[in-house]
């Protein structure tokens, strides 16, 4: 039977039995396994099924995701670097590509607001989504703007009252979601024609050089490169981007 896990998130196309490659004995979720890590004998254990597109190329797990897949869990204290880095990435983005003073922003998976905050320093008004209701509240109660939404329910737009944003961004977003390219056609349409993405997944080449499974969870669906990235935003419709490494 084709199921939608069968099926290629990217290019959409079958991932037939012969491209599987089963990996036994993971914990279930990433949040189970920190939940059981004083009694690791007992975590629940599930067998992972991951291939690659013979299409695309795109390395993916075969399976439903994580039942908390819809909401973006951050670690709740990073470092001075970390934040440093991101206030530089968010205020060059702006400088280079927005030159106008008023702008907007909109941060799709915002978690608790850690990184809103930090673009609301930048840009005049930052818009964000997340489905937690807790940590939408969590956000409502540090000044943010932020609606309890996701790209794959049809209200949407209706959510974010069908405004369109100079600057949109998804950090480590798209890797849990089943179907990358339906979410990016999606969010395309809180675009206008000169808006500025920003769009951050994990960098998955150093797990294939060094063949590391144990970096392969089931709360993340997607693996991407460089390459299958690109091919995964021309799948959804962006003309014009460029990708870079943030770290190898």
């Amino acid at each position: 039977m084709i199921t939608s896990y069968n099926l290629c998130g990217s290019c959409n196309q079958l991932l037939p039995p012969q491209s599987h490659y089963p990996i036994p004995d993971l914990p279930e979720s990433a949040q189970t396994f920190y939940q059981f890590n004083q009694n690791l004998e007992f975590f629940p254990k599930t067998k992972l099924i991951i291939a690659e597109c013979k299409f695309c190329g795109l390395v993916q797990l075969c399976a439903t995701p994580v039942k908390y897949y819809r909401e973006v869990i951050r670690a709740g204290i990073y470092s001075e670097n970390i934040k440093l880095f991101r206030l530089n990435q968010f205020a060059s983005i702006k400088s280079e590509y927005l030159a106008r003073a008023e702008s907007t922003a909109l941060e799709i998976g915002a978690g608790r607001g850690e990184y809103a905050l930090l673009i609301s320093q930048i840009f005049n008004t930052v818009v964000c989504t997340e489905y937690s209701s807790d940590a939408v509240q969590e956000c409502r109660n540090a000044g943010l703007t932020a609606f309890q939404t996701h790209p794959e329910l049809t209200s949407f737009h209706q959510d974010l009252e069908h405004r369109t944003f100079d600057f949109i961004c998804c950090l480590n977003y798209l890797e849990h979601l089943p179907r990358p390219v339906a979410t990016l056609k999606t969010i395309l349409k809180a675009a206008h024609p000169d808006t500025i993405f920003l769009i951050e997944v994990p960098n998955s080449e150093l797990i294939f050089r060094h063949g590391l499974l144990n970096e392969i969870i089931p709360d993340h669906l997607h693996y991407f490169t460089g390459n299958t990235l690109i091919k995964t935003l021309d799948a959804a419709g962006f003309q014009r981007f460029s990708v870079s490494k943030l770290r190898s």
